[in-house]
């Protein structure tokens, strides 16, 4: 689910894992997915360098630094 915010490719990004943990990606690409591409559910994020076992539902992900978290 999309919450807030704009990205565009080439930005440096973090994945947030379930227990807190960061790891920088890249954002290279956005794919819409189904019908509706307004849907926040409906698209795809292209990340480099990860591959698809390094990432899990309930992750985040956000810009470097954002506050995870209270």
């Amino acid at each position: 689910m999309i919450e807030q915010g704009v990205a565009d490719v080439g930005d440096e990004l973090e994945i947030v894992d379930l227990a807190g943990g960061r790891r920088k990606t890249t954002l290279v690409g956005i794919d819409l997915i189904g019908r509706r591409p307004f849907d926040p559910k409906s698209i795809s994020l292209i990340l480099r360098p990860l591959e698809r076992d390094q990432i899990e539902v309930g992750y985040s992900v956000v810009t470097p630094g954002y506050p995870i978290g209270s």
